[in-house]
């Protein structure tokens, strides 16, 4: 008889999971891999976000369960960590995963010490990196407001409603959806930020940024004078952005994604779009294009089990027969 693997079988689903990581070639930022899953049942070994920053060790890796059970909480980050969530949208998936369940945590800050932290997978309420912390990579996230005040961020291949960069702060964003505003702060900095190959919904404020091959459908885009745009494509005036840097303006909305579809779905490349290969160097303008294009559902690099059963009974002397299947999508 096979049956469905349940809650009380969670220790044996967590222990095949990191058995197929090692088996798939997994390379995590450190060879201290650790689990953070408050599921019923669950044996891992941290239950919230914070405690998980509090108990693991620097450069550890964080694999991060789904789960349905009020989140995993908000968190300070303060050593370099690497937290790897399943994602999300994951009922989009086909296959979908056993377990459909994002990683919710609350409003996740980068605090001093946590230089060269990433995230990667999560659905999230705010993510705040703060002022003298360099080298956080924001990735495969979804969620509300991101407010950036470090130096040298990295926001890439996420969702989220609105980015902000801080005086003096520096960023890259890049093959993101972002529903509402963007927002580059003026400062002293001479290090530009580079912003390329995004959707943006909202309106548009850029000091101090080479903005280049994104797709804008906001109602305002202001350009300031120590900033570009270039391959850019507006579906209203443009601002003060120019024509002869190979900007395009009035251009329908359904013309470059296909507006259909569910999460992140519509916000995929139309067919025949004049955005495909409409970029700089004859790059795809837009969050799908380029060599870092946005993966829909937030999927992860880690291999995620589709099907887990166990037959008849086991022994400690004869063991228990597990048929798996895992796919890295």
């Amino acid at each position: 008889m096979s049956r469905k693997v349940h809650s009380h079988h969670n220790f044996l689903v967590l222990f095949v999971l990191l058995l197929t990581l090692l088996s798939a070639g997994f390379n995590p930022a450190n060879a201290t891999i650790r689990v953070l899953d408050r599921n019923p049942g669950s044996v891992a070994h941290f239950r919230t976000a914070q405690g998980a920053n509090d108990s693991a060790a620097i450069g550890d890796t964080i694999i991060c369960v789904g789960e349905n059970n009020g989140g995993y909480g908000s968190a300070t980050i303060s050593k370099q960590l690497y937290f790897v969530g399943p994602g999300y949208f994951l009922t989009n998936l086909i296959p979908a995963p056993v377990n459909t369940n994002s990683a919710h945590f609350g409003t996740i800050t980068f605090a001093t010490g946590s230089d060269n932290s990433v995230i990667e997978g999560f659905e999230t309420a705010n993510i705040l990196v703060n002022q003298g912390v360099a080298n956080v990579t924001i990735k495969k996230c979804y969620g509300n407001n991101v407010y950036l005040s470090g130096t040298a961020t990295i926001i890439q291949q996420s969702k989220v409603s609105s980015v902000t960069i801080m005086t003096d702060a520096t960023a890259t964003i890049k093959n993101n959806i972002i529903t509402s505003n963007l927002t580059c702060s003026d400062g002293t900095s001479v290090t530009m930020n580079l912003v390329y190959n995004n959707y943006i919904g909202g309106s548009i404020d850029i000091y101090r940024s080479d903005f280049f091959n994104n797709i804008a459908v906001g109602s305002t885009f202001t350009l300031h004078s120590n900033s570009a745009a270039e391959y850019n494509f507006f579906s209203g005036n443009g601002g003060n952005a120019r024509a002869d840097l190979f900007n395009h303006f009035n251009v329908t909305v359904s013309a470059m994604i296909i507006g259909t579809g569910s999460g992140d779905q519509m916000y995929q490349t139309a067919a025949g779009s004049p955005t495909i290969s409409g970029g700089m160097d004859g790059i795809t303008a837009g969050p799908f294009g380029g060599p870092a294009a946005y993966v829909l559902s937030g999927r992860s690099y880690y291999p995620q089990i589709t099907m887990f059963q166990t037959i008849g009974h086991g022994t400690t002397q004869t063991g228990l027969p597990v048929t798996v299947s895992a796919r890295a999508y």
